[in-house]
């Protein structure tokens, strides 16, 4: 039983470490940077992306020089298919230390059939609300490619720009 008790007392001081050593955001505008962890692809992939086709990805939100901050998670949704791309609907959750970030967007990807790769097009999303220090968060999230062109999963921005009125 004293076994049992130390142990609990020793994992509870490590997560209670690691929760405090998390950098905390407010609600402020941020020019942080994301970099994906991982994508699942749900759907008939040998034939590209169709109509109710979903993508599962996790991105690791972070400064440019600097620990990560949290994570990104990400359902997508194609409502359209066309030869140039896919118009989809997503929701997402910035998991923080201090709170969540909830943000939604239908925008239009030129690749979203591809498994490997991200689309490369600026998504504009709107902060819906949250969690804990974001209960009240309004304003917008802006996710881009670091280039026009480029296939990278690394440091693509991830703009908020918020406000929380309470």
């Amino acid at each position: 039983m004293l076994k049992r008790t130390l142990l609990s007392a020793v994992a509870l001081f490590i997560a209670a470490t690691n929760v405090a050593a998390a950098e905390e955001l407010h609600c402020a505008n941020y020019n942080l940077l994301m970099t994906n962890a991982r994508i699942a692809f749900i759907g008939d992939a040998e034939a590209g992306a169709k109509v109710g086709d979903r993508r599962i990805l996790n991105w690791r939100i972070h400064r440019p020089e600097g620990p990560d901050l949290g994570q990104f998670h990400v359902v997508t949704t194609v409502l359209k298919e066309e030869a140039d791309g896919h118009l989809i609907t997503a929701v997402g959750s910035a998991d923080l230390a201090n709170g969540e970030i909830h943000a939604s967007t239908t925008a239009w990807l030129p690749n979203a059939a591809d498994e490997e790769q991200s689309s490369s097009a600026a998504v504009h999303w709107a902060i819906l609300g949250g969690t804990g220090e974001f209960s009240h968060a309004k304003g917008t999230l802006l996710t881009e490619p670091p280039g026009s062109d480029s296939k990278s999963l690394s440091d693509w921005t991830f703009d908020l720009k918020m406000h929380c009125d309470r």
